[in-house]
């Protein structure tokens, strides 16, 4: 008998999972042991992260200056919304983007054809993010609104920020 209580019969009934459960902690071990191009893999697509994300956010901001500070867009009412509204929402609206993108395999290493197939991703995680913030945005209904306007220039920021960012 077995301190658990188990007689030794049945635990050879639970030897296929124990073998499963070995099989896999073994599987990960392998993994723990990374060797040097598994750690630059790992390291460029920490890197791509990080300058998406700031990308993106920068883009946001670009569009909020854009809208309210750069005076090229006329104001219809008085008075500018607080700035921590928009800086609040840039950094979910980022979050959410470098979760699109991760979803869309922009952050695979290596990459097997970077600017033929990346650009087509880019922007179609960029126009689903901008559609989630915007079905986020104004399910959540803040005072003063988001601009609608602003909503629309960051599509064309976030794009060209994070397109010249990879390409550059």
């Amino acid at each position: 008998m077995l301190p658990d209580g188990q007689t030794v019969p049945s635990l050879i009934l639970y030897r296929p999972a124990a073998a499963l459960v070995i099989h896999t902690a073994a599987r990960y071990a392998r993994h723990l042991k990374m060797r040097p191009r598994d750690t630059f893999d790992v390291m460029s697509s920490l890197a791509a992260v990080i300058a998406d994300g700031l990308a993106v956010f920068g883009g946001f901001m670009l569009a909020w200056w854009l809208r309210f500070r750069s005076g090229w867009i006329p104001l219809l009412h008085e008075g500018l919304p607080p700035t921590s509204l928009y800086v609040y929402g840039a950094a979910v609206g980022t979050l959410l983007m470098l979760f699109i993108y991760r979803s869309m395999g922009l952050y695979i290493r290596p990459q097997s054809s970077p600017s033929a197939d990346c650009l087509p991703r880019i922007a179609k995680g960029t126009a689903g993010g901008i559609l989630l913030a915007i079905a986020l945005a104004f399910t959540i209904r803040t005072e003063p609104p988001y601009s609608r306007l602003t909503v629309a220039i960051s599509l064309v920021t976030i794009l060209i920020s994070v397109s010249t960012e990879r390409y550059v």
